[in-house]
Order: structure tokens, then sequence, then C-alpha cells
């Protein structure tokens, strides 16, 4: 998954957090402008970009099987 993302915040310190349709984490990563998707099930997910707990964007992707 690319990411491209307008908003200013500071990448270095930014997380990237992928929650299942249920709401619970499944995956937690340093901010990068990619990330492999390929270990998750197909299915509907939510993607936040937060840094020191402050939400900078919130994301939603469908991820076919």
């Amino acid at each position: 998954l690319n990411i491209e993302d307008n908003t200013i915040f500071d990448r270095s310190n930014a997380r990237i957090n992928i929650y299942n349709s249920a709401g619970s984490l499944i995956m937690s990563e340093q901010y990068s402008e990619s990330i492999d998707l390929s270990r998750l099930p197909g299915g509907a997910y939510i993607l936040l970009i937060s840094e020191n707990e402050k939400v900078y964007s919130r994301n939603k992707f469908i991820k076919s099987r």
C-alpha cells in the first residue's frame, strides 16, 4: 500500500496503525510511504497515521484476497 498524505507532521516520529472492522489493532509500524499488507486477510480496514497520540489522518480501505 502506498501512502500519500499532505498533512504536515513529523514523519520521523509518526506511526501507522491498522485496525480491522471490529476495531482491533492488527498492525502498528513506524511511518513509511509504503507498507506491506500481504499478511493481512481480505477485508475492510481503518488506517490511522498518528504522532504522540494525535491522529493526523484516518482512512478506510478494503483489501481483496
